[in-house]
């Protein structure tokens, strides 16, 4: 996995969107054949880790024979895991909320909810051994927006733009892993 760190663009509450579109259900061919299933999953919560203001997005690309039981289960733990630990290391630090905590700390927190969700997912019933999900999280909290990534999901936000026919241009927040860079 990776993790980047990135000022948020300042934009007014009444400009501000999010996005997010994933389609639950099979693939059906022409003759009524069940040939795929969805196995994507996300999820946005806002209020997050005690913050009012704080935004976690997150989308999981499932792959393999029981991909989408492997992202459904990480779409439920990495929030859970990356809540707790941003509450704890706020608690260790003795302070009243999680938008104090360092940049570091938070960085901390999306390595260990990453890295303990794996964990996790290994020590359940789930079938991973042949199937995945790739990850991708957006933390949005005090004026900043943490990513952390695995495989080939990719974060994005769009910027104001003077070029292109929309005016929004797409600026990268995180970088694809595949498998081939890392052998």
């Amino acid at each position: 996995y990776t993790l980047s760190l990135h000022d948020a663009l300042p934009i007014s509450a009444e400009l501000a969107a999010i996005g997010s579109i994933t389609s639950h259900g099979s693939k059906w061919d022409s003759k009524g054949k069940h040939t795929e299933i969805n196995q994507d999953r996300g999820c946005v919560v806002t209020p997050f880790a005690g913050d009012e203001t704080a935004l976690l997005a997150c989308v999981f690309d499932g792959h393999g024979p029981q991909g989408e039981q492997v992202s459904e289960y990480i779409v439920a733990e990495v929030p859970k895991l990356l809540e707790e630990s941003l509450l704890e290391r706020a608690k260790a630090a003795g302070l009243s909320s999680t938008t104090l905590l360092s940049d570091e700390a938070v960085e901390a927190a999306l390595s260990h909810a990453f890295v303990t969700a794996d964990i996790n997912l290994r020590e359940s019933k789930v079938p991973s051994y042949k199937s995945g999900t790739t990850a991708v999280v957006a933390l949005v909290r005090a004026g900043r927006i943490h990513t952390a990534n695995a495989g080939d999901s990719r974060a994005v936000i769009g910027q104001s733009s003077e070029q292109g026919a929309s005016g929004v241009r797409a600026v990268a927040l995180t970088e694809d892993q595949r498998s081939e860079e890392h052998t």
